[in-house]
């Protein structure tokens, strides 16, 4: 069904006239509350109390407090302890609205005690969520995420549904705030799959809705963000929740802004602003001034654009929002930067930084040292320019090396484009080639006494497990399966891989082989002890190694897996690492030759967990004779390793096999499959 944006806004001004015909009747409910209150004594007061706290708490704080205490002291006189700890419940919650966060995380942390030692489910996770969004706002982002997950375990484990999906969303918000989009999303859908089974969770579903708008629109998907708004406000609309709306007028306006659609943009933005000065909402009011300041920015009316900052600033301050004063910091520093004003505009830029790195903003951190690299290259300050250009390579590289191989690719062309466009090529030359040559040297080095390192634990480990047993029969085939298990098929490809990529002078790539290297011995050894390892870990050191090997070709390796929703990845355990000879096998006599694809599928039937995998790869009929024998080889260590753990932990599993060659595109497909008897981990 087509949008129409008039019929849409007629609806909006019909609920904003909706909403204000709402406050007589309000009105005379206060003054029904007020009433009982004079007529009632005890338990009932205190209930009385925190109802009128409730009702006024999003337009006079200070009132709300005021009844809360009153509830309080009656409480304690009278030792109610669960009115006890609803009115700190209560308390923290005003804290945290009034920015006074050190209160509420002591409210919360009172109340936390008693809930906790009665195993009252729901109010343990809401405190939960309450002192992971007080980190959120702080911008402590690790310990908000420990607070959310928390809450997210005691809700799985009392099976308490609404407050799952509220984790979910409250984690998707930390990963969407740390830039780690895909974790955002996938939280987002997993809370969005439980609301949509629970008329409890209608909600939460709006506000999943929401951060799905506002994630979709940073990737650009704006139609479809747009979607995602409407959906929520069709939810919100009849809850009456002005909060809520606002937040979704502020973000459809951003949407028309990013549509040039200004007019509409407008419209929203200052729908939403005025909404949120009505119930006091100053950290909403903040967001909303900051887009303004975007706004008018994209319209060149700079005066206009840096008074919202400004004003954003000072409410992002007062509230001791850091994520929030980082970003009006940095768009400050853009405007001065647009007015030519440099000294201003390096100033803020710099504040930027300093916060972005107390609080770990590491989007942050590179966009104000990529923009003080610009303002200091615009001055002339060539030597201050050089820096802000060598600390974001620094760290840009730093960052890379814990992410998806191609998302660092990709990263790298963004930052040559940029590099290349830059005011400083003369005086980066003059030290590229001293610079290149210490990046050699310890990239040598290091490479030596890691792989040094790592090789003699290896081997002090294996020795000291084979000394270690005492059973006789253990004695005879532990050795064999530490063999098996430690893959040293996969230790000489990898040292080939690192030789290679050094005598290419491929410095970067050869660091990060090193480092990811390094990471799959230390599962290799720390699994090296144990017959089994969690389904899970094998899955992610398999992705890890694949994506470690494709650094040395140019062949694309393609690998997609496929887990049933029977398995439970972490609890289930399996050998390590049964599939790896003929990984190994495949990408160091293939890939170099073509695309090779791999699929992984794993099920769970009757007690037993079946992996498949099937691979496909370029082969030439010259080849064929060669690439049996080294099919057959590595099929007889799997098979060999399956026998040795058939006699070992005397259970019954299954290996076989089958290739599969296509003549006319000279293509080999293998198919195996294992099939383990099921043990939780």
């Amino acid at each position: 069904m087509k949008f129409h944006p008039n019929l849409f806004i007629g609806c909006v001004v019909l609920l904003s006239v909706f909403l204000f015909s709402e406050l007589k009747a309000q009105e005379n409910y206060l003054d029904s509350l007020q009433e009982d209150l004079l007529e009632s004594q005890g338990s009932e007061k205190i209930h009385l109390l925190l109802e009128i706290s409730e009702f006024i708490g999003s337009e006079d704080v200070e009132s709300a407090v005021k009844y809360v205490n009153e509830a309080l002291l009656i409480a304690e006189q009278n030792n109610f302890e669960i009115e006890v700890a609803l009115c700190q419940t209560k308390l923290a919650s005003l804290s945290y609205q009034n920015a006074q966060y050190d209160k509420s995380l002591q409210f919360y942390r009172q109340a936390f005690q008693f809930y906790n030692q009665k195993d009252i489910t729901n109010e343990v996770c809401s405190i939960l969520i309450g002192i992971g969004q007080v980190f959120h706002r702080e911008g402590i982002l690790d310990s908000a995420l420990y607070y959310f997950e928390s809450s997210l375990d005691c809700a799985k484990k009392h099976s308490d549904t609404l407050w799952e999906v509220v984790s979910h969303r409250s984690i998707g918000n930390v990963f969407y705030k740390k830039g780690q989009f895909d974790q955002a999303l996938k939280s987002f859908y997993m809370g969005l799959s439980l609301a949509d089974i629970s008329e409890k969770c209608v909600f939460e579903k709006s506000r999943l809705y929401n951060n799905l708008g506002v994630l979709m629109s940073d990737w650009g998907e704006y139609e479809e963000s747009l979607d995602y708004y409407r959906k929520a406000l069709m939810i919100m609309d009849p809850l009456k929740d002005v909060q809520e709306i606002s937040r979704i007028f502020n973000n459809m306006g951003t949407i028309f802004w990013y549509q040039s659609q200004n007019d509409s943009a407008l419209y929203y933005y200052s729908l939403s602003l005025e909404n949120r000065e009505r119930i006091g909402d100053d950290n909403g009011r903040a967001y909303v001034l900051n887009n303004l300041g975007m706004y008018y920015g994209s319209l060149e009316d700079y005066p206009h654009s840096l008074d919202y900052f400004m004003r954003s600033l000072s409410l992002f301050e007062m509230l001791s929002n850091r994520s929030g004063i980082v970003m009006a910091l940095y768009n400050i520093g853009s405007v001065y930067q647009e007015l030519a004003d440099y000294p201003l505009s390096s100033k803020y830029f710099n504040q930027s930084l300093s916060v972005s790195k107390s609080q770990g903003f590491s989007d942050y951190v590179l966009a104000s040292l990529e923009a003080l690299q610009d303002v200091y290259s615009q001055s002339g300050e060539w030597e201050k320019a050089y820096q802000s250009l060598d600390k974001y390579q620094r760290i840009n590289d730093s960052l890379r090396k814990i992410q998806n191989v191609e998302l660092l690719k990709e990263m790298e062309l963004s930052y040559e484009y940029e590099k290349n466009q830059a005011d400083l090529n003369v005086l980066k030359n003059k030290m590229d080639s001293a610079k290149l040559e210490r990046d050699q040297s310890w990239v040598l080095f290091i490479g030596a006494i890691i792989i040094l390192a790592l090789l003699l634990i290896s081997i002090y480990l294996i020795i000291w497990q084979v000394r270690s047993r005492t059973n006789l029969e253990h004695d005879k085939l532990s050795p064999a399966l530490i063999r098996y298990q430690m893959n040293p098929q996969f230790i000489n490809s990898s040292l080939e891989g690192i030789k290679e990529l050094i005598s290419k002078n491929r410095v970067k790539e050869s660091n990060l082989f090193l480092t990811g290297f390094a990471k799959i011995i230390r599962t290799f050894i720390e699994s090296s002890t144990n017959a089994a390892i969690v389904l899970e870990k094998e899955i992610e050191t398999t992705k890890r190694f694949l994506q470690l090997h494709q650094l040395r070709y140019d062949q694309k390796l393609n690998f997609e897996m496929n887990l049933s929703r029977e398995v439970e990845p972490e609890i289930i355990a399996i050998p390590p690492f049964v599939f790896f000879p003929i990984y190994v096998y495949v990408i160091d006599n293939h890939l170099r030759n073509g695309e090779v694809d791999m699929a992984l599928f794993i099920d769970a039937k009757e007690n037993m967990l079946s992996m498949k995998i099937d691979i496909r790869y370029y082969c030439e009929d010259l080849d064929l004779k060669a690439d049996e024998q080294g099919l057959g080889h590595s099929f007889n260590e799997i098979k060999q390793r399956i026998k040795l753990l058939n006699k070992s932990i005397k259970e019954k599993m299954i290996f076989h096999y089958e290739i599969h060659i296509d003549p006319e595109r000279n293509q080999k497909a293998l198919q195996l499959n294992i099939n383990f008897p099921i043990k939780p981990d």
